[in-house]
């Protein structure tokens, strides 16, 4: 089986620099058979976001990308502006993918996939696991149990796209590796 991301890297013409969650979610938006860059550009209202470059990311990629994007983006703040903790950041996260469209959830796989492949490469060269993990606020076990249960939760709102198989690869090897 040909993972997800080297099908789609091969077929999207990226010819500028853009984020890496963009970029997931062109990939994602395309394989739902969706142009995300083709929707008019607006500004977003979804409340408690913190990212400072919304109205020009709104005009450069458009609102549903925009949109898509919010939707799986950590919030500082509740949607009352109540700051919340690291906790809570990941709690309100995985509560959101309950509501977050099917473009936004593809992002979600697609980011986590990536993070989690990026972990398991690191904790593969290095001969000193523990410097790898140190860098995560959650430590070994609560790293590894957060990216199952991103895969746990994308499976209980019933999101079951053919990129749900490599995560749960990705994110049962890492939480085996976390111990």
């Amino acid at each position: 089986m040909r993972p997800w991301s080297e099908t789609y890297r091969r077929v999207l013409p990226v010819r500028i620099a853009i984020t890496t969650t963009v970029l997931l979610l062109v990939a994602a938006a395309s394989a739902v058979g969706q142009n995300p860059a083709a929707q008019s550009p607006k500004q977003s209202t979804r409340p408690g976001s913190t990212i400072p470059t919304q109205q020009s990311d709104g005009d450069k990629f458009g609102a549903t990308v925009l949109d898509t994007v919010l939707a799986v983006t950590y919030r500082r703040h509740d949607d009352d502006g109540v700051e919340l903790s690291g906790d809570d950041r990941k709690t309100d996260y995985l509560e959101r993918l309950s509501v977050a469209s099917e473009e936004a959830r593809w992002v979600c796989a697609a980011d986590k996939i990536h993070n989690a492949s990026s972990i398991l490469s690191d904790l593969r060269r290095t001969v000193d696991a523990e410097t790898i993990w140190s860098r995560f606020g959650a430590g070994r076990v609560g790293t590894g149990r957060w990216y199952r249960q991103v895969y746990e939760r994308l499976r209980e709102v019933g999101f079951d796209a053919p990129i749900l198989e490599e995560l749960d690869a990705v994110s049962g090897e890492l939480q085996e590796l976390a111990g």
